[in-house]
């Protein structure tokens, strides 16, 4: 049976030293709300906990592509799943609170698609991949460097 746990970061440390115990405990997983105006970055807590732990899966509750764009979060969690190898879920979805807090709306379904076939390219190790983003091409490399790809949830 999995255990997920969702915890509230009142600090860095004090977010990994939680995690940490959680793991002890025998949780399974520790999931980290992405919402940018209500609390700490989510890539910087989640590596923080994998430097101190083994075993817990390290999870975002969730990530979008209106405030964060997708080779943005494909290269965090890329990073923190290099710092917990197979340890990391990225949960992805549409976006609600995080988005509407600032002011915006939530991404369209065809537009969480191609967000999510853009992650999936580039943490599958597509040395190049063309997206367009603010109104003009750019090109992006991303690799997974653990050689695994997170878990890529979209919703």
């Amino acid at each position: 049976m999995t255990l997920p746990l969702r915890l509230e970061a009142r600090s860095v440390d004090a977010f990994a030293a939680d995690v940490r115990r959680a793991e002890a405990l025998r949780w399974d997983a520790a999931f980290q709300p992405d919402s940018q105006l209500r609390r700490r970055d989510t890539y910087v807590l989640m590596a923080a906990a994998a430097r101190v732990t083994d075993r817990i899966l390290l999870a975002t509750l969730l990530s979008n592509p209106v405030n964060r764009h997708p080779t943005v979060t494909a290269s965090s969690i890329a990073t923190v799943d290099e710092l917990a190898p197979g340890r990391t879920l990225l949960g992805w979805g549409v976006g609600d609170t995080a988005v509407r807090l600032a002011g915006m709306r939530p991404a369209r379904v065809h537009e969480l698609e191609a967000s999510t076939r853009l992650m999936r390219a580039l943490l599958d190790g597509q040395a190049s991949t063309s997206v367009r983003a603010s109104r003009r091409a750019c090109r992006t490399t991303v690799r997974c460097r653990s050689g695994s790809r997170p878990a890529a949830r979209g919703r």
